[in-house]
């Protein structure tokens, strides 16, 4: 710790310590009560070879040896964070490019594009058959959220006896269509359905990104 050879002491190692350091007051607080007079005896165990004293606890002989080196705990932070930053970034940049993929994969897939055509034509089929009930005029739509996308297992239809929804209604389009395979558009997105099941987002990859600019 004093030389900040983290290597040495290792990523590991340094993590925990971060755990048990003592507090500046704790590390006086033993410190104090060492040099009390009824503790002569105490004082008296220390063995230079082991470097600590016999008729302490471990607790109390720790604090007693990293208690006085100076900005310890900055120290430790500083060490962790060097010898951890490149497997974070190694990580980052992993995640990164698996979310890159799946967007790639999510552009490239005409199943997933022609499956997509099919929701937004029922959807504004929808929307004119509410035009007709007189729920006022309604532009036709271009495209929607992919979080509406959500909602179709849960849309159902007016009848409360029914427990067809949205989503059923969508995949009997698609059985039906000239392209009955676009319903196993999944099957073009490994990717996606790797980062879906690591639940990363770029809000997480922000978040790492601004703790390693901050311990910087």
């Amino acid at each position: 710790i004093l030389y900040g050879d983290a290597i040495k002491l290792g990523e590991a190692r340094l993590e925990a310590l971060l755990g048990v350091l003592p507090t500046e007051e704790e590390a006086q607080l033993v410190s104090k009560r060492l040099a009390a007079d009824d503790m002569s005896e105490q004082r008296a165990s220390y063995e230079p070879e082991s470097g600590m004293f016999t008729m302490l606890g471990i607790a109390d002989n720790f604090a007693c040896v990293v208690g006085p080196i100076r900005n310890l705990h900055r120290k430790i932070e500083c060490m962790h964070f060097q010898v951890s930053f490149e497997a974070r970034i190694s990580a980052l940049n992993t995640t990164l490019s698996n979310v890159l993929g799946a967007c790639e994969e999510m552009i490239g897939s005409e199943r997933l594009k022609r499956y997509l055509a099919v929701v937004l034509s029922v959807g504004n089929a929808l929307h004119t058959i509410g035009e007709g009930a007189g729920q006022g005029r309604r532009k036709k739509a271009h495209g929607f959220r992919l979080g509406n996308l959500l909602k179709l297992k849960d849309t159902k239809a007016m009848d409360k006896k029914s427990t067809i929804t949205l989503l059923d209604y969508i995949n009997s389009v698609v059985v039906q269509s000239e392209n009955p395979d676009d319903l196993e558009f999944v099957k073009e997105l490994p990717r996606v359905l790797e980062v879906a099941e690591q639940q990363v987002s770029f809000t997480m990859v922000e978040a790492d990104l601004a703790s390693l600019r901050q311990q910087v």
